[in-house]
């Protein structure tokens, strides 16, 4: 999968330091810029075990969808992120990183 010249040339000739795009590398690599840890709390609205997502509905504000991995703790009333979809309606927090919406930790509540 790669460039042609003029796509290059025409996508260097666009940026600029303003633009939301500068610096960051093409084909979805990561910027060095690091993590942002996040926290939110509000209504566990929908899980998706297959896709490995959750939705949160958040109080006065959009709803927040977090990707699920391995690597998400999750801990209260729900032991796995299996059994969170037996927990929606149920007040959850979540920590994530802000960047890249993935969850870090789930803690359901009763």
């Amino acid at each position: 999968m790669g460039l042609t010249t003029k796509d290059t040339n025409d996508t260097k000739k666009r940026r600029s330091k303003e633009s939301p795009i500068w610096g960051r590398a093409r084909c979805g690599a990561k910027e060095d810029s690091g993590s942002a840890a996040a926290t939110a709390s509000g209504t566990l609205k929908a899980v998706d075990v297959v896709l490995g997502s959750i939705t949160i509905a958040v109080q006065g504000s959009a709803d927040l969808t977090l990707k699920t991995n391995a690597s998400t703790q999750v801990s209260g009333t729900a032991s796995s992120t299996a059994t969170l979809a037996t927990k929606i309606g149920s007040k959850v927090t979540a920590s994530y990183d802000a960047q890249t919406k993935v969850a870090t930790s789930v803690r359901t509540e009763a």
